[in-house]
């Protein structure tokens, strides 16, 4: 994975995200933070950071 600043911020935007949906809404809608990261990883490393 390379670890230029659009990683970076993706990967702090989805998993702000998928915290907040957790808290704010039980983790209903925590499911919206995934197919962001998906844009700039790979399964096993999404899988490694959540």
């Amino acid at each position: 994975m390379e670890l230029n600043a659009t990683t970076i911020l993706a990967t702090f935007a989805g998993v702000f995200l998928i915290c907040f949906m957790k808290g704010a809404f039980g983790g209903g809608f925590a499911i919206v933070g995934i197919p962001m990261l998906s844009l700039v990883m790979t399964p096993w490393q999404r899988a490694a950071i959540l």
